[in-house]
């Protein structure tokens, strides 16, 4: 009997019709795992690839954040860095620099960064700084540390520099000062700390936005400050009290002498924290060891030591590397943690460890070492920062996941905010 279909009818036919039909499977099977693998890359890497001028601030919270106008930060806006860390992410998620109004208590704007940032404002605070590190590609691309300027007046990203890749990524919390802006503000100084290079500064013009200097110093330093006298930064480089002549690009140590007797100093203590004066005319250190001493260095004229032996109670130690001074320079602010872990309620659970968060900040005078004060800490910090006037604390609580505003001279807390996921540093306007 004669087959009703032409195709059986003819063996090569149906061969070649078999052969289509295996070549189209085939393809359905590619593009049903290629398609979603493509826009997964295509997503992470346009998370991983540098800002654009149109979205790297975006107004935070509204209804409508693509048409909503964007709203400068006044005066009393605080930025805070939220890591945005989860205890379930298998990879580094997209970080953000939450803008606040201290006195509204609102989120004004949202500036997404990348991998292990640290920021700084300028001088007049219409700038913000970043630095981070991201991937060209998903899981094959090139790391790339970049400083991006951010304008927060207009809202937008005016430039991004790349540099030298010199730079260990912080773990945990970013404790390091990194971004230094010049005495003038036409320059910024960034601190690039690595564990097989040593430091190495690297400088920018905030005109321009070039690299104008780039100094490897193949030593290991830890904190920068700058000094009134131009072109100079005072470091630490294993102990040893340093300048940088950013003119002559040499390292020379700097020679101190203790105000008490007159004795020359070659080396400092350990140090868990440090700050420069409002003025730039000393910088203070909190020293811990046997006893927790606050030393004071002089910059201007001869340089001098001063140091003081911190009065607090034996079960209190040093905690974070948060070290605030006063306006007038006559308090100093130390956060401490208590020994009593019931006290507290921190584990090891707690998100960066609980030996970084601290439940009580002391108030000192710098000149004796005395107590003026303590503020016991509802919600233990991981760091703080004191306003322009002195009249208000911001502590950041990475384990619950807000920021606490406190008053400086009543040590209450007027009120906690939520900040993120993960706020870990505080910046307030200059």
């Amino acid at each position: 009997m004669e087959s009703p279909d032409p195709i059986l009818r003819n063996p090569y036919r149906s061969r070649l019709w078999l052969r289509r039909l295996a070549i189209l499977g085939i393809i359905a099977i590619v593009l049903a795992f290629v398609v979603p693998l493509t826009l997964l890359m295509q997503h992470q890497t346009r998370a991983a690839a540098p800002q654009q001028p149109a979205t790297s601030v975006t107004p935070g919270r509204t209804e409508n954040a693509q048409t909503a106008p964007y709203q400068p930060p006044g005066s009393q806006a605080v930025y805070i860095l939220d890591l945005n860390v989860r205890p379930t992410d298998l990879v580094h998620p997209i970080a953000y620099v939450r803008v606040i109004d201290s006195v509204t208590q609102q989120e004004t704007s949202t500036i997404p960064v990348r991998s292990a940032p640290n920021i700084a404002l300028s001088a007049d605070s219409r700038y913000l700084y970043v630095i981070d590190s991201y991937l060209t590609q998903v899981t094959t691309g090139t790391g790339v540390l970049a400083l991006s300027i951010h304008d927060l007046q207009q809202g937008r990203l005016v430039a991004e520099v790349t540099l030298p890749p010199e730079r260990t990524p912080y773990i945990g919390i970013p404790s390091k000062k990194e971004l230094v802006p010049s005495s003038d503000g036409t320059k910024l100084h960034v601190l690039l700390l690595d564990a097989m290079h040593g430091l190495r500064v690297v400088t920018v013009d905030t005109q321009n936005y070039q690299i104008v200097q780039d100094i490897q110093t193949h030593q290991f330093c830890d904190g920068g400050w700058p000094t009134p006298v131009r072109q100079r930064l005072v470091i630490v480089c294993q102990g040893q009290p340093t300048t940088v002549d950013l003119d002559a690009k040499q390292l020379s140590p700097l020679p101190l002498r203790t105000v008490s007797d007159a004795q020359s100093v070659t080396r400092l203590r350990p140090f868990m924290a440090s700050t420069p004066s409002r003025d730039q005319q000393r910088v203070y250190l909190v020293e811990a060891g046997q006893a927790t001493t606050l030393a004071t260095v002089n910059l201007t004229g001869e340089t001098r030591l001063t140091e003081v032996q911190l009065q607090h109670p034996a079960d209190l130690v040093v905690a974070t590397s948060s070290l605030m001074v006063s306006p007038d320079s006559a308090r100093a602010f130390v956060g401490f943690r208590s020994t009593r872990a019931s006290d507290n309620g921190l584990s090891d659970e707690t998100p960066f460890g609980a030996e970084s968060y601290a439940d009580q900040i002391g108030i000192f005078d710098t000149s004796t070492g005395k107590p003026i004060g303590w503020i016991n800490l509802a919600t233990p910090v991981v760091s703080f920062t004191l306003s322009r006037d002195g009249r208000t604390l911001y502590g950041a609580s990475p384990q619950a996941h807000q920021i606490s505003v406190i008053d400086v001279a009543s040590g209450q807390t007027v009120t906690i905010q939520s900040a993120g996921t993960t706020p870990a540093l505080i910046i307030p306007s200059h």
